[in-house]
């Protein structure tokens, strides 16, 4: 021991403890709860699926607040115009806190019908809301297509649990 270390005693006998009470300690965590693995969740395949919709409704979103200057150039944008431009935007964003609900689908809908719609405002945008409603079509299609499967034990995930038909060789 060295003459800058403080004498700390005898060393501990060591604890049956996962995780060392210092780094606990450091990360504010109580050492006694510290070796409490977190509950497992159930499985869910449709988990990640509502993240790319997360993902795509952000995307779309930015798409169309840079569609704004393209929008506005070479005139002033009335307030009507700028507010549908803005309130699609806002409502894609607000969007997102509910694609676990039944009732996504007929709200991207609603959006993508509004977007194509927004062909009056600048074609540039309805341009846009075709895209978009194109790649929708491909992620509902995708989601019909994990429901399907998962409905059938199809899923990588359902088959190493032992939920699924095993593969076969042959």
């Amino acid at each position: 021991m060295s003459s800058a270390e403080p004498d700390r005693g005898p060393d501990p006998a060591p604890a049956a403890e996962a995780v060392d009470p210092t780094f606990a300690a450091e990360t504010k965590i109580p050492a006694e709860t510290s070796t409490v693995a977190p509950a497992p969740r159930g499985s869910d395949p449709e988990r990640g699926f509502r993240g790319v919709m997360s993902g795509a409704l952000i995307l779309q979103a930015v798409t169309i607040l840079l569609g704004l200057p393209v929008a506005s150039s070479g005139r002033e944008l009335p307030g009507w115009e700028l507010a549908v431009i803005l309130g699609l935007a806002l409502a894609c964003v607000v969007a997102c806190a509910f694609v676990k609900k039944k009732w996504i689908v007929p709200l991207v809908v609603g959006l993508q019908v509004v977007a194509i719609g927004c062909w009056v405002i600048h074609p540039a945008l309805g341009v846009m809301g075709l895209i978009f409603a194109a790649v929708w079509g491909v992620l509902f299609y995708f989601r019909a297509e994990l429901r399907r499967r998962a409905a059938e034990g199809l899923l990588p995930a359902q088959q190493a649990a032992g939920r699924g038909p095993t593969p076969t060789s042959g």
